[in-house]
C-alpha cells in the first residue's frame, strides 16, 4: 500500500494529465455526436419544407384549375334554375 502511494506522490501530473486528455477527449465526441444530430435534424427539416412547398404548389394549381371552371359551372346552373321558372340573378363578386 506504502508503494502505491509513493507512487502516486512522485506521478500524480501524469495521472492527471492523462486524466484532462481523456476528459477532452470524450468531451470532444460529445461535441461532435451533438453537431451530427444537428445535421441530420437540418436535413430532415429541409426535406420536409422542400415536400411541404412542392405540395403546397400542387394545391395552388389544382385549386386555380378548380376555380376556372367555377364561373362556367355557375352559368349552368343559373340557366338551370331559369329553365325550371325559378328567378336568380348572378351575385356580384366582391
Amino acid at each position: 500500500m506504502k508503494k502505491i502511494l509513493e507512487t502516486l506522490k512522485q506521478r500524480w501530473a501524469e495521472y492527471l494529465i492523462e486524466i484532462i486528455v481523456i476528459m477532452i477527449g470524450i468531451l470532444g465526441a460529445f461535441t461532435l455526436n451533438n453537431w451530427n444530430e444537428l445535421k441530420k435534424v437540418n436535413e430532415k427539416e429541409q426535406k420536409i419544407l422542400t415536400s411541404l412547398f412542392q405540395d403546397f404548389k400542387l394545391n395552388l394549381q389544382n385549386l386555380d384549375s378548380s376555380l376556372s371552371l367555377y364561373p362556367e359551372m355557375e352559368d349552368r346552373g343559373i340557366k338551370m334554375l331559369r329553365l325550371k321558372g325559378i328567378p336568380y340573378e348572378k351575385r356580384l363578386q366582391s
